[in-house]
């Protein structure tokens, strides 16, 4: 996998694309987010998007993707609706969407920015944290314990949940299962 930034092209093997993904989901259990909540992901097609989506559902969480499109509240509401716990974004601009209402969001344990090199100098909660950093932050979870997630995973349960934009009300969400996601790739 490969993505040109400022000139340059940063490229990932499939092990790295795996070793990352496997980090996030160890994050995931360092911060002791709940099996079958959601991780939703907002921002536009890059690596980080699909690592983040990978990596809740390795967890043996429900992945979500979000509009970038969407007004706060749509993203509040889809957020809420999921029973996100975690909600990684692309930058700082998407990352205003949901501090405004985060007292409305209980359940989120972190909102994770990657394409930022700093956290806006308003955001001051420890649920915050930059792509990198929270990826090293489950570091000493041992991979067993992951590994233990991946095997729970069983057919008909929920992997993502595919939401519409909400623009005639709020967003609708579709289940898409396990099995369903192995036919379709097959």
């Amino acid at each position: 996998m490969l993505v040109e930034r400022k000139g340059k092209v940063i490229t990932w093997s499939w092990k790295q694309f795996w070793n990352d993904s496997f980090s996030f989901a160890k994050a995931l259990a360092k911060l002791e987010v709940r099996e079958r909540s959601a991780v939703a992901v907002m921002g536009f097609n890059s690596p980080e998007w699909v690592i983040g989506f990978l990596g809740g559902m390795i967890a043996n969480c429900v992945s979500t993707g979000i509009y970038s499109t969407n007004a706060p509240e749509a993203c509040h509401y889809q957020a809420d609706h999921s029973e996100a716990e975690v909600i990684l974004v692309e930058n700082n601009e998407l990352l205003k969407r949901f501090t405004s209402g985060l007292s409305k969001l209980p359940k989120v344990k972190a909102i994770v920015v990657w394409g930022e090199e700093a956290l806006p100098s308003d955001v001051q909660d420890s649920r915050f944290f930059l792509w990198r950093d929270f990826l090293k932050l489950g570091s000493e979870i041992n991979d067993d314990v992951v590994n233990e997630k991946i095997e729970k995973q069983k057919p008909g349960q929920a992997c993502c949940l595919i939401y519409t934009s909400g623009t005639t009300g709020n967003p609708k969400g579709c289940m898409l299962s396990h099995d369903n996601l192995v036919w379709a790739g097959v």
